[in-house]
């Protein structure tokens, strides 16, 4: 065995396992509007508003600190941003002597989700809240709900009446910061393979989902290499124009 096979045999079980039995499990938070606002303005006077397209450069360094920093969450780049807000996504920032120093951002209409492989289907009235940082220096000063009191401010008026957010089932600490800001427990959603057969488990009342994969997305997946793989062979076969043009004349 090559040592480069060795150093692919460890990521190749890895993957072949996790379509044997894997799951990861999030859980899914609202907060109506109808509920008060536990947010209270901070006394060194912060600023929170929504995100232009003239703050990207600005936000790239923040985005670049968190890059360094954040080892499980890795920030989206400049050009996903400047993208989010194109279809319409919204971004609340805290600022603080012309400096980015937190973001939040919010999805209207549906948001895929990477860790359960399902994409949220949201109401007209809701909002996916699904992405804030803030710098570890302004952390504990209640950021995130000046960026969300920010938000509110603006978007109840345009009709929107619920937020939805989630965390990893893991993180203990961020579910606990929702609870302070007066988010309640919506539910959870369990995603995995059992036996190559991918699964859903969403125990949300009102919040609905889907799954991207499906069922056999794994024998989709392998079928798609597989075709791959054949009219690869198919363009090598002797006889073919590609072979035709590695034969001297």
């Amino acid at each position: 065995m090559t040592e480069r096979a060795q150093a692919q045999k460890p990521g190749t079980l890895k993957m072949i396992s996790r379509y044997i039995f894997s799951r990861s499990r999030m859980v899914f938070y609202e907060y109506p509007y109808s509920n008060p606002d536990p947010w209270q303005p901070s006394e060194d006077g912060p600023i929170f508003r929504v995100l232009t397209v003239s703050d990207l450069g600005r936000l790239s360094e923040l985005l670049a600190i968190q890059r360094d920093c954040e080892p499980v969450f890795k920030p989206a780049g400049i050009q996903e941003a400047a993208a989010r807000l194109e279809t319409g996504e919204v971004c609340y920032i805290c600022e603080k002597e012309g400096r980015i120093i937190g973001y939040s951002w919010f999805a209207k209409g549906e948001k895929y989700i990477p860790e359960i492989e399902s994409t949220i289907l949201l109401g007209q009235k809701d909002l996916y809240l699904f992405n804030s940082y803030i710098l570890k220096d302004h952390r504990r000063r209640n950021v995130v709900g000046g960026n969300l009191s920010a938000a509110r401010k603006d978007l109840i008026p345009q009709g929107f009446a619920r937020e939805i957010t989630a965390t990893m089932e893991w993180n203990k600490p961020a579910g606990g910061s929702l609870m302070k800001l007066n988010f309640r427990v919506a539910g959870t959603v369990t995603a995995g393979y059992l036996l190559t057969f991918r699964y859903v488990i969403n125990t949300c009342r009102d919040i609905v989902f889907r799954n991207q994969t499906g069922t056999f997305g794994f024998y989709r997946k392998m079928i798609s290499k597989l075709r791959m793989l054949f009219f690869r062979d198919q363009r090598l076969l002797p006889g073919t124009e590609e072979d035709d043009r590695c034969i001297p004349g």
